[in-house]
C-alpha cells in the first residue's frame, strides 16, 4: 500500500524561493527595481534640465542688462569727469608677466 501511495506523489517537488525559480524571481525583481530607478532618474534629469534652461535664460538677460549699462556709463566717463570725481592718471605703470606668475605658483605650492 506504501508503494501505491509513493508513486502518486510527486517526486519531486518546486519549492519557490529555491533553485531555478527563485534565481529568476531575483532576476526579475533586480530588473524592475533597475527599471524603476532609471526611468525615475531620466524623470528628475529631465525636470533638472528645464530649470537650468530657465536659470540660464535668467543669467543671459541679466548679462545682457549689466553690459548696456556698462556701455552707457562708460560713455559718460570722460578725462574730465573723472578728474571732477578725484581719480588722476597711474605715471609709472608696473606688469606682471607670466613668468612671474609661474615663479610665485611654485613657491605657495606645497
Amino acid at each position: 500500500m506504501n508503494s501505491k501511495l509513493n508513486s502518486l506523489l510527486p517526486q519531486t517537488i518546486i519549492i519557490p524561493g529555491s533553485g531555478m525559480f527563485g534565481m529568476l524571481g531575483a532576476l526579475f525583481l533586480i530588473i524592475a527595481l533597475s527599471y524603476t530607478y532609471f526611468l525615475a532618474s531620466s524623470v528628475v534629469y529631465v525636470a533638472s534640465t528645464k530649470n537650468l534652461a530657465k536659470d540660464l535664460q535668467t543669467t543671459e538677460r541679466q548679462v545682457v542688462t549689466l553690459e548696456g549699462e556698462y556701455l552707457s556709463r562708460s560713455q559718460e566717463l570722460s578725462r574730465t569727469s573723472a578728474s571732477d570725481r578725484g581719480l588722476t592718471e597711474i605715471k609709472d605703470v608696473h606688469y606682471v608677466g607670466t613668468e612671474a606668475t609661474a615663479l610665485s605658483m611654485l613657491r605657495t605650492a606645497p
